[in-house]
C-alpha cells in the first residue's frame, strides 16, 4: 500500500486528494473540455464522447473511496466536492 511505503520514510506524510462531482451541468461541461484533448481531437464528437463516458464508468467500477476508519484513523484526506462546492478535510 502506498500509505505504508510513505511511513517507511521519516517526515512523509501522505495526503489523498479526492475530487467527487454529482453536478450534471459541471460533469457535462467537464465531458465537453476532454474531447478538446489529444486522445480525442481528431475524432468524431460524438463517438469521442461516448468514449470518454465508458472511461468514467471504467473508473467508477474501481474506485474506492477514503473513509476515517482507514489506517484505523490515521489517515489524511481532502475531498472536493462539486469543483469546491464543498472541502472536507481528516
Amino acid at each position: 500500500r502506498i500509505i505504508d511505503k510513505c511511513r517507511q520514510v521519516t517526515g512523509i506524510t501522505p495526503v489523498f486528494v479526492e475530487s467527487i462531482c454529482e453536478n450534471k451541468e459541471i460533469l457535462e461541461r467537464n465531458y465537453k473540455l476532454k474531447l478538446d484533448n489529444d486522445d480525442y481531437r481528431n475524432m468524431d464528437p460524438t463517438k469521442a464522447r461516448l468514449d470518454f463516458i465508458r472511461r468514467v464508468e471504467e473508473y467508477k467500477s474501481r474506485y474506492q473511496t477514503v473513509t476515517d476508519q482507514e489506517d484505523e484513523g490515521e489517515i489524511c484526506y481532502v475531498k472536493l466536492y462539486n469543483v469546491g462546492q464543498k472541502v472536507e478535510m481528516h
